[in-house]
């Protein structure tokens, strides 16, 4: 910018600013300055003299425009590379689209919108898709080669993830001969998903608007993916198990005016970088067809032995996935030694069927550390934001800026590795030794008691993950009936007993008697709690209260004159509570609200009028569904405890403003409700069952519910702080002393599971079957936690290493496109030289960073018998020291 702030007179400031033609002036007017140009103070400029006057000068075109950040300038069109460099910046950081940066040059230039010039709004476009091609030529070294742009191929501009296996690159040459266990070390876990929301309208064609690099980049290559998607144009994908309807939506997918209805992606989930060629456009849902050939597509050519893949309907994609890859081209076959497993992402396996949850559950899966596969929805959630600008785009304009915006995803997740993996180590390595403790007592408390063989155990778990048809180690095989169950049970005995002969003495059975009068009884309890407050309640909240109680009013009294017939000692304690208020002062006579009045079901009955007075088997009946009514809320309880705890997690992590932070306070405090409400139903009914039968084996498996036992599966009560939580429930980064006080708070020593997660006995002398199996699926559960954090400890020491070896090829990668081609000038020859030396120079940087942030080169997976690269790992003294520090 010209910041001169001297007045200059009117003929000289055309020669002071013959070389500043793109800057702001503003000449005096009568009173005032106004904007004006130096083309209309005479300025005339002979491009490619070097200032120097021209001899034989033609004149150019009248509007010549020039594009700049500080606006439009009148100077055919021109933008200069500041600010096609400004605009790339923003656009990839902010998800600014071309037309909004265009307005803001607008009113920069004049907010009035007076004196714009005439729009340049398709030039610049032109401009900036070119700006964004040669970049990523450039960036990717095909200037560095003769006939670089010509010769191109797949992949060839792609920011590949330096931490992912990579054979000939970042891999000992004895890679292929590590032992079983130690395999999974040199795993590629991969990602795949499909997004709806980065559609495509059906706006220009290929043959008009064609990509300027599709195919190269990480959009996979057009033309096959169409002739082989073509040939699927009526597949029917069923789903028979997943709640989100992803193959059930994939043929009824709104495709009307669409090109595409959205987008399919592969990335590596651990570290969220887009594989190359692993982007393909979606054009009726998410079918199989589309997705077999972009998996493998990203994982073409295939270079190590073992795949895993996360994928949210997983469970039924990888039914005959190798049938169907048949019908793929041959260079993206993989190869008949390279082994493949399936797991479903944490957050969304919980919504699939039982049976379909532990095989794929990331949880259990052997090998894959602590990756919870969820990282490709936080990449689309910030390839979202360009969703509305790239919706409207010709198909060749929208691949090329999405591969661009892959591209600078893929950048900033390449330079950050070194703080991501350095602060996953800090944080495996201290989890790894708490969790390992942990089990360990567990396990020493289990053999002290010398009733489970936990070598039977161990040897269940090893068979189901070689043969996941077997039983399942983390699922109880002792079951519970529900209410529900029991009612139906006790339905089918009616039906055997009028089957028989026995007489019904109404039309409505004894079943329907007391689950009646269980219904009435949580109605009654559900209105009691929401009407606990009245002060706190509204007009609008109390008409609805009103409203409940007259309908529970009516079914009141259709259940008392059921009582007459089942129960008549009902009727009697009735009339004598009525005579007891009769005899009281008018004064103290209280009408109690209905929710509030006595049912009189047989366990609220004294002892003689239940044995003599309730009809035949009904007290076993209500026993049965006491039972189970117990076990029901006990669940909801466990359940609400689950997600309470995930609900924090989440608010601790990413809600931020009052506002939010209100709403969710509301919903905690919701969930706490119902919570408690559920532990007032609990120990009402447990005490009518108590009633009822008495004490007995029955009160070890329900136990009484104190406010102590609301606690999660490891025994740690719900807090809204978590000490594996950084941040605090106000926003704030926890102190380093307010974390060593929470996990404290968690129990050091042996940890007591509560009864609530052990719902068959939190006791036993190792006969109760109920417990055992309860015992063998926490044990199985805290032997994986074990595990799968020591993974995470050795697969992040491996990554570490891999990065530091990959940076060090790229930096050799680039010294050998130093000297360019035969046939170069000088000036292109040292032009050439000094790109690839700065390439070559920014990741031997990184590998500097990385290692001083990694305070030391990492001792890598060696054999005991070799200093050199293999297998085994050993930890850092540094990493050691430090955490032995924070002990």
């Amino acid at each position: 910018e010209c910041l001169s702030v001297v007045l200059v007179a009117f003929s000289g400031t055309v020669t002071f600013h013959f070389t500043l033609s793109r800057y702001e002036l503003r000449q005096w007017n009568q009173g005032f300055f106004q904007k004006t140009t130096l083309k209309e103070m005479g300025l005339r400029v002979q491009l490619g003299h070097m200032g120097s006057p021209c001899l034989v000068p033609r004149p150019g075109h009248k509007d010549f425009i020039v594009l700049h950040t500080n606006g439009l300038h009148y100077v055919a069109t021109c933008a200069t590379f500041r600010l096609l460099e400004l605009f790339h910046t923003v656009t990839l950081t902010g998800k600014l689209s071309a037309h909004e940066f265009y307005k803001a040059l607008e009113h920069l230039t004049d907010n009035t919108s007076l004196n714009v010039p005439k729009t340049r709004y398709k030039s610049f476009m032109r401009m900036i898709r070119e700006f964004r091609h040669l970049k990523l030529m450039k960036r990717n070294g095909r200037g560095n080669l003769k006939n670089g742009l010509i010769s191109t191929g797949p992949s060839d501009l792609t920011v590949a993830c330096p931490a992912c296996p990579i054979p000939g690159i970042n891999l000992q040459d004895d890679w292929e001969r590590v032992p079983k266990e130690l395999r999974f070390l040199y795993t590629l876990i991969l990602a795949l998903d499909a997004n709806f929301r980065l559609k495509n309208l059906m706006r220009s064609s290929i043959k008009k608007d064609p990509g300027l690099h599709t195919g190269m980049a990480y959009f996979t290559n057009d033309e096959p993916y169409r002739k082989h998607v073509l040939k699927y144009a009526t597949q029917k994908d069923i789903s028979s198990c997943s709640g989100f309807k992803t193959l059930a939506h994939a043929e009824t997918k709104f495709s009307a005016g669409l090109r595409s209805t959205g987008v399919g992606m592969a990335l590596c989930a651990r570290h969220e970088i887009v594989r190359s060629g692993g982007v393909g456009d979606l054009q009726k849902g998410e079918r199989y067809c589309n997705m077999d050939y972009i998996m493998l597509s990203a994982l073409a050519p295939v270079l190590v032995l073992g795949i895993f893949i996360s994928y949210d309907i997983a469970c039924q994609f990888k039914i005959n996935f190798f049938d169907r890859m048949e019908a793929l081209p041959n260079h993206l076959k993989l190869p008949d030694n390279v082994s493949t497993d399936w797991g479903i992402p944490k957050c969304h396996c919980p919504m699939h069927k039982l049976p379909c949850q532990a095989p794929h559950s990331l949880n259990f899966k052997s090998g894959v550390g602590r990756t919870d596969g969820e990282g490709i929805e936080w990449s689309w959630a910030e390839m979202n934001r360009v969703a509305n600008s790239t919706k409207e785009m010709g198909p060749g304009s929208r691949h090329d800026t999405l591969d661009d915006h892959f591209g600078h995803h893929n950048w900033r997740k390449y330079v950050s590795l070194g703080t991501t993996l350095h602060s996953r180590l800090l944080l495996a390595v201290k989890e790894q030794k708490r969790q390992e403790q942990i089990f360990n007592e567990f396990t020493d408390s289990l053999r002290e008691g010398g009733k489970v063989d936990i070598e039977q155990w161990t040897a269940m778990i090893l068979a189901w993950e070689q043969d996941p048809s077997k039983t399942n180690p983390y699922v109880s095989l002792v079951t519970y009936a529900s209410q529900n169950d029991v009612k139906n049970q006790l339905l089918e005995e009616e039906k055997k007993d009028l089957a028989a002969g026995v007489p019904h003495i109404h039309s409505t059975g004894p079943t329907a008697f007391i689950s009646m009068g269980l219904l009435i009884e949580e109605t009654q309890r559900r209105i009691a709690w929401d009407a606990r407050k009245p002060e706190a309640l509204t007009a609008h909240q109390d008409n609805e209260i009103q409203q409940r109680r007259l309908a529970l009013m009516r079914q009141l009294k259709q259940f008392r004159s059921l009582q007459d017939v089942y129960t008549p000692a009902a009727a009697v304690m009735i009339s004598q509570a009525e005579e007891a208020q009769q005899h009281l002062p008018e004064m103290k006579r209280v009408q109690p609200e209905v929710e509030h009045q006595q049912l009189w079901l047989p366990s609220a009955l004294p002892v003689n009028h239940r044995t003599h007075s309730c009809r035949a088997g009904l007290v076993n009946f209500e026993a049965r569904l006491r039972r189970a009514q117990c076990l029901d809320a006990l669940e909801k309880i466990r359940t609400l405890q689950r997600g309470r705890l995930s609900f924090i997690g989440f608010r601790n992590r990413n809600i931020r403003g009052q506002n939010p932070t209100t709403r969710a306070a509301d919903t905690i405090n919701r969930i706490e409700d119902k919570c408690k409400a559920l532990a007032v139903k609990y120990r009402a009914t447990r005490q009518a069952l108590f009633e009822l039968i008495g004490p007995g084996d029955w009160e070890r498996e329900l136990k009484e519910l104190n406010d102590g036992d609301l606690t999660t599966p490891d025994g740690t009560e719900i807090s809204i702080e978590d000490p594996n939580e950084e941040i605090g429930p106000d926003g704030r980064l926890l102190s380093k002393k307010r974390r060593v006080a929470l996990e404290r708070g968690l129990g050091e020593g042996r940890r007591v599971v509560s009864w609530i997660w052990i719902v068959k006995g939190s006791t036993g002398n190792g006969e109760d079957e109920g417990l055992n199996e309860a015992l063998r699926v926490e044990w199985a559960k805290a032997r994986a936690r074990s595990l799968r954090w020591s993974e995470e400890v050795m697969l992040l020491k491996e990554e570490m290493r891999r990065v530091r070896k990959t940076l060090e090829w790229k930096a050799s990668w680039w010294d050998d496109r130093q000297e360019g081609w035969s046939g170069l000038d000088a000036a292109a020859s040292e032009g050439v030289k000094a790109y690839a030396a700065r390439q070559a120079r920014i990741q031997r940087e990184l590998h500097a960073r990385f290692t001083r942030l990694w305070d030391q080169p990492l001792i890598p997976f060696t054999r005991d018998e070799d200093s050199g690269e293999g297998i085994t790992m050993v930890l850092d003294p540094v990493v050691e020291a430090f955490f032995e520090d924070e002990e």
